[in-house]
């Protein structure tokens, strides 16, 4: 048994959809084997229910809860004990000795000016329906949305959720649960190999409308190999559950081919990344390297430090820094704090 309590300082926080922890608690045979806080990372609302899901809970305890977000529960088959207030512990303690007093229609209250006043059901109403509308346009892009069921579509609808990740924050890694499919939003995700010695090496970059399935490595057997994953800028991706895509790719083909499809394009971009690292000097994957982030960006300045550039080849700053001097030197590129702009584009092409 896996519990999830709305929390905040040792107590349960009184308004679910605007939960900034959870505390999570195993439970075996009525006693408490396990527990740890964890943090939603801005999910709110709807969300929160497939973020539940992602951790493998299956019962809640909480204050005030809308209908909405009781519905996104009762759909991922998890069991609500709303209308609970007080010591966290002890309220999971109550439960599991079947003493736990609960309220699943409690209402959620607002402050405003020192005095509480029912939220209107107009206005959540609202900010549900633009939620909504949001995350139908977001799926919608999702390669496989119309190869789905009708049944299907409405368990992304309710089970997917926004993530937000500050720049160099930690996105996966092998240490970490089996996250999900991830779809990149805005912002960049790097993938690299880190070695026991703490040396990296870059697989590949994401960036916006692209998915990974390598943090799913639970939902597709055949991934074995460890990876990290961080991200390069504030970067927001949406997450489709592991639970929620194992299940799709049990039931629907087209979702199990388009698994199986993407999982062998990152495969190849990691084929290509060792090639380059086995057979090309430095001299040649910095080249290439610049070459690539200008057409990708459109401008022949790149913003990024020396240290930035290491890690997406793979080398050391202070490596990369003496070859920039020498490409500086020949006059291929001219060096500023920050920022490097392409001056012989032609000369940096036949070089790669």
């Amino acid at each position: 048994m896996k519990i999830a309590v709305a929390y905040e300082n040792g107590q349960i926080f009184q308004h679910f959809g605007h939960t900034e922890q959870f505390k999570l608690y195993e439970a075996v045979d009525g006693k408490i084997t396990h527990a740890k806080v964890v943090d939603t990372n801005g999910s709110g609302h709807g969300a929160l229910a497939g973020f539940l899901m992602q951790h493998g809970v299956d019962t809640l305890v909480c204050g005030g809860i809308g209908g909405g977000a009781q519905a996104a529960l009762a759909e991922a088959g998890i069991k609500l004990y709303g209308g609970v207030s007080g010591d966290a512990d002890a309220a999971v303690s109550a439960l599991l000795n079947g003493s736990l007093g609960y309220d699943p229609n409690f209402t959620v209250t607002t402050m405003t000016m020192s005095t509480a006043r029912l939220v209107t059901p107009a206005v959540t109403t609202a900010a549900a329906s633009i939620a909504a509308i949001d995350m139908e346009r977001t799926l919608t892009q999702l390669p496989f949305w119309s190869s789905l069921t009708e049944r299907e579509m409405d368990t992304l609808r309710r089970s997917a959720f926004v993530r937000h990740y500050k720049k160099g924050a930690f996105v996966h890694s092998s240490d970490n649960e089996c996250l999900g499919m991830l779809f990149i939003l805005s912002g960049e995700i790097r993938t690299y190999l880190l070695s026991d010695e703490g040396r990296e090496v870059t697989l590949f970059r994401l960036y916006p409308g692209e998915l990974c399935v390598l943090s799913a490595s639970c939902v597709i057997s055949q991934i074995t190999f460890d990876t990290q994953m961080t991200a390069g800028m504030d970067t927001d991706v949406l997450v489709i559950p592991a639970n929620v895509i194992a299940a799709l790719k049990e039931k629907n083909l087209h979702v199990r081919c388009f698994l199986y499809e993407l999982a062998t394009k990152r495969f190849s971009d990691v084929m290509w990344a060792m090639q380059q690292i086995m057979f090309k000097g430095l001299d040649q994957r910095l080249a290439e390297f610049l070459f690539a982030e200008a057409e990708r960006t459109g401008s022949d300045t790149i913003r990024m430090t020396h240290e930035q550039i290491a890690q997406h080849i793979s080398s050391a700053r202070e490596a990369v820094a003496r070859m920039l001097k020498s490409f500086s030197e020949d006059g291929l590129v001219e060096l500023k704090r920050g920022a490097i702009t392409l001056r012989d584009k032609n000369r940096l092409n036949r070089l790669k």
